[in-house]
């Protein structure tokens, strides 16, 4: 039993729906034979994994019945995360005090205050309370994607108030404040791969943020993410994709498309153009040299910069070039 939840505890969080899907299966096919399975150790086993009891004793009520097979094996609680009926899942999570720090729990916490039964989503807010404060920031690092992207679709916890996932801007309230900032922060800093652009534009709905773009710009693994920082830093605000909405092209004919549904706001934090600039120059993604020539062609380039300005005209990108050779000939136009 403990191997299982064991197991179960260092599953990727990515994977926290299939996982649980896969769990539900299992209970759902193994459900209509498992009073016949037998005495032994093994039976005995997956009888209180199904939350099962034999036919004799099966009087109590689903709530009472589920507590007493808590009482005889307490260490099947999270397994029961995944479980078909919401009288044991709601039994689980009042039993929950403690996650031992595993970020796949924490997921399957997180998606049953989601739940749609209401009793089962106010065990998950009550349970959170309780194991919230186990967890710091490199724990929830695998979480930033579920928690930054998916949890503000969930509209069910709404109605059972849970404040972890209380919507405050674009993300949930767990984001907003430490060790859930410094997550978000570290995940856009050391991610290669996976939504990491979309996490920082989420992210940037809010002023939280704003003081961590210049390491972004300058440090982060994901070529999006510098792009959005360096573009953010230069232009001094910050922009959101807020949904969509669909833009005519030709209304009698019935032609449309989807386009995102953009806001922005002003930055809090004003730095140095200067060493922006100079690592967006030097930044291997080509849109993150693009955004710092075409700010230099609106703005002006800084004096510290004139000396690696001719070398865009031979970058190796035909658009840092072409940029670079309509910059010089606006320069020589204006003069």
């Amino acid at each position: 039993m403990k191997q299982a939840v064991a197991a179960l505890a260092q599953v990727d969080p990515a994977r926290f729906r299939q996982v649980a899907d896969h769990v539900a299966r299992l209970v759902r096919y193994h459900g209509m034979t498992s009073y016949d399975l037998g005495t032994g150790p093994a039976q005995t086993a997956l009888r209180l994994i199904l939350g099962r009891v034999p036919m004799s004793q099966n009087k109590a009520g689903p709530l009472a019945r589920s507590n007493a097979l808590l009482d005889k094996m307490p260490a099947i609680a999270p397994l029961w995360l995944c479980h078909p009926n919401g009288y044991y899942r709601e039994a689980a999570l009042s039993r929950i005090e403690t996650l031992s720090g595993s970020p796949m729990l924490l997921a399957l916490v997180l998606w049953r205050s989601n739940d749609w039964v209401a009793e089962v989503r106010s065990a998950a807010g009550a349970c959170l309370e309780r194991v919230m404060g186990e967890f710091g920031s490199e724990d929830l690092v695998p979480l930033v994607p579920m928690m930054a992207l998916r949890a503000p679709t969930w509209k069910r916890h709404q109605r059972g108030k849970v404040r972890a996932l209380a919507s405050a801007g674009g993300l949930p309230a767990i984001l907003q404040q430490d060790p859930g900032r410094s997550a978000v922060v570290s995940y856009v800093l050391s991610a290669q791969t996976g939504p990491v652009a979309k996490v920082l534009r989420r992210a940037l709905a809010t002023d939280g943020f704003d003081s961590a773009l210049p390491e972004i710009a300058t440090s982060a693994q994901s070529c999006g993410a510098r792009h959005i920082a360096v573009t953010a830093l230069l232009w001094g605000k910050a922009t959101w994709s807020t949904g969509y909405i669909r833009q005519w092209g030709n209304k009698p004919l019935g032609i449309s498309k989807r386009v995102p549904a953009l806001q922005n706001r002003p930055l809090t934090v004003k730095p140095d153009p200067v060493p922006i600039l100079r690592a967006a120059l030097a930044d291997c993604y080509p849109p993150v040299r693009l955004s710092a020539l075409w700010w230099m062609t609106e703005a002006g380039a800084p004096e510290e910069m004139e000396p690696l300005l001719p070398d865009l005209l031979k970058d190796r990108s035909p658009s840092v070039r072409e940029a670079a050779e309509f910059m010089f000939r606006k320069r020589a136009e204006g003069s």
